[in-house]
This record gives structure tokens, sequence and C-alpha cells, in this order.
């Protein structure tokens, strides 16, 4: 038996219904679409994390957010800490 092919699809900004197969009076996605008939179509996910750096670092390496070193842009900008 064979090792299945899988690929992982992650943009940025693009919602469940922004994929012509979920909607086709708004978008048009005929290659997506393609995908989707001849594979298995994953429709529920739940993110690690609000902020999509983390949640994204999450997705990608199965750890917690927290464990992959991966930041939100409140820290980058020095501005995770609480105000006195």
């Amino acid at each position: 038996m064979t090792a299945p092919n899988i690929i992982l699809i992650i943009a940025d900004d693009m919602g469940y219904g922004d994929f012509g197969v979920f909607n086709d009076q708004i978008s048009c996605t005929p290659t997506l679409d393609a995908l989707v008939d001849d594979g298995i179509c994953l429709t529920q996910h739940y993110s690690a994390s609000p902020v999509c750096a983390p949640a994204r670092a999450a997705l990608m390496t199965g750890r917690y957010p927290h464990r992959t070193g991966s930041i939100d842009t409140l820290e980058a900008r020095g501005l995770d800490r609480q105000m006195a």
C-alpha cells in the first residue's frame, strides 16, 4: 500500500465560503474544486491561537503555539506587557 499524497493549502484571509465548491454563486475556483472532487476535503478545523502566526505554526508543526517559538504581533512590538 502506498502512502497518500497530501496537499495542505494555507491562504491568507480566505474563508470557507470563498471556494466555489462551497458557494458557487460568489466564487469561481475550478482548479481547487477539482481537487475537492478527486479527494477528501476536511471542512472543520479549530485554531490553536486567535493570532495568525502562532496558529499557523501550530498547524504546521503539531505543537502548541507557545512551544513553536512563534510570537504574535503584540510581542514583536513590545506591547504584550500589561500597563500599570
